[in-house]
């Protein structure tokens, strides 16, 4: 890891000229990086004098500094120690203590009535046909060899290729595509070759608890990217990936939780900031193709083609997580140690399942993500005005894409109103599951709109009478 000093001055540089008196700049530049994990609880601070030769300011610049500091209670001074920092700087560890539990819940296969839980939804009907007679959808099955796949099937890389320019990035190509097992499993596959618990990894501030999973699995430290009211900023995510140069930074096109959507264009920052420090830059598009409204935006990877930009799509959001088919499009070299990696822990999805997830790609995409999205946005919709008139304190900002609907419970303690509504069979998802930084889900819970509009307004209707 680089040096705190470094670390802050990186941070000074990209602050705008007009940002105040030189102290507080210092000042704010700490607590900006404490405050997403790049400095750790405890760490000590340069001394005074250390801090103003890395600068280049004077000593009583970086004296006002860490007095300011330690008004706003970010500093530990001791007679005789160097400063370290304090408790409010304390960020959230890899995962939440009950995210296991709530991921085995998250995937339960019963039907245990009105699911607010998981957004993975049912199977799409052209999915049950191909599952009923897949020989009507890829032709004569003639089994032969071992049934390994571990390379990916070419018919899969090549759709996967294919629904990839479509969407806009207009280099992909199958020799770049790693197939996995779905999305989490693609997670699992970079963070593992790539993050260690010296090159710390960068998600945004909410997250997908299974990344707490697969984060913890190599104890690596975990550097939140902040959010502003629900969405990246994306700016100021740069900066921190500049400033604690992570292995991996993760973001979302529409987010999650919240449904917030980052658009290319805001996100070329991220896109540079991740060049210049070495960062591989994922995005998980995994719910991309769920924009409510209008088209979804292009990848970042088409902003950068020759970056480190790796592309998360899979099958789950659009078709069905039954299929357990997910894919990595990356750059050659990192595509070609991924599956190396993948052989060495398994031999790749089912053949079979490969040739119907390629053929619903390349014949059945497009009317399957119209239904899907149609059926969606009925969904959304009516969680949104039974919210409004059954629950009026609450609050709910429709997404531009994605699932679910994050919610505001107007200051009630989300964690045990969610332990009320599961008591009342109706488990939802508290905020805190997806904090990367403590309290950035407080009082919030995030309710998944897979279930039929009118089954989703009478749930509503119970949640509401619960608080």
């Amino acid at each position: 890891m680089r040096s705190i000093a470094d670390q802050l001055a990186d941070a000074l540089a990209e602050q705008p000229a007009s940002a105040g008196p030189l102290y507080r700049q210092v000042a704010a530049g700490v607590e900006s990086l404490a405050r997403v994990g790049a400095l750790e609880y405890g760490v000590q601070l340069p001394s005074e004098r250390d801090l103003a030769e890395r600068l280049h300011v004077s000593r009583n610049t970086v004296k006002a500094a860490y007095r300011l500091l330690r008004e706003k209670g970010w500093l530990e001074v001791r007679p005789g120690a160097a400063p370290r920092l304090h408790h409010p700087s304390r960020g959230r560890q890899h995962a939440n203590a009950h995210s296991a539990l709530w991921l085995a819940e998250y995937y339960r296969e019963e039907d245990h009535g009105t699911d607010l839980l998981c957004t993975a939804p049912a199977p799409a009907p052209v999915v049950e046909r191909a599952l009923r007679d897949p020989e009507a959808m890829v032709g004569p099955i003639r089994l032969h060899g071992t049934g390994y796949s571990p390379e990916g099937h070419p018919a899969l890389l090549d759709a996967v290729a294919v629904r990839l320019r479509a969407d806009g990035h207009a280099a992909a190509s199958p020799e770049r595509v790693v197939v996995t097992s779905g999305g989490q499993h693609a997670h699992a596959l970079l963070v593992g070759a790539l993050v260690s618990r010296s090159r710390p990894i960068a998600v945004e501030e909410l997250t997908f608890p299974g990344i707490f999973d697969a984060v913890s699995r190599v104890h690596a430290p975990v550097i939140a990217l902040p959010m502003r009211d629900g969405r990246l900023d994306a700016a100021a995510a740069a900066l921190v990936i500049r400033a604690a140069r992570p292995a991996l930074a993760i973001v979302t096109t529409f987010q999650h939780p919240t449904g917030a959507r980052l658009e290319p264009d805001e996100a070329a920052p991220l896109v540079a900031a991740a060049h210049d420090a070495g960062t591989v830059l994922v995005e998980n598009r995994c719910a991309a193709d769920l924009a409510l409204d209008g088209d979804p935006p292009a990848p970042l990877a088409s902003l950068s083609e020759a970056g480190p930009v790796a592309t998360i799509g899979s099958m789950t959001k659009v078709f069905w997580g039954g299929l357990r088919i997910g894919w990595i499009h990356t750059n050659l070299t990192l595509a070609a140690h991924l599956r190396r990696r993948r052989v060495a822990l398994d031999f790749g999805s089912s053949p079979l399942q490969q040739r119907l997830a390629a053929a619903l790609l390349a014949e059945h995409f497009d009317a399957t993500v119209r239904w899907r999205r149609e059926t969606l946005r009925a969904s959304v919709d009516a969680v949104l005005d039974e919210l409004a008139r059954a629950a009026p304190r609450w609050a709910a900002e429709r997404p531009a894409g994605g699932p679910g609907v994050w919610v505001d419970l107007g200051g009630l303690d989300a964690t045990r109103f969610a332990a009320r509504a599961e008591a009342a069979g109706l488990p939802l998802a508290a905020g805190e599951l997806f904090e990367a930084r403590e309290g950035a889900g407080a009082g919030h819970v995030r309710i998944s709109c897979q279930d039929a509009p009118e089954r989703l307004r009478g749930a509503i209707r119970s949640l509401a009478s619960l608080g």
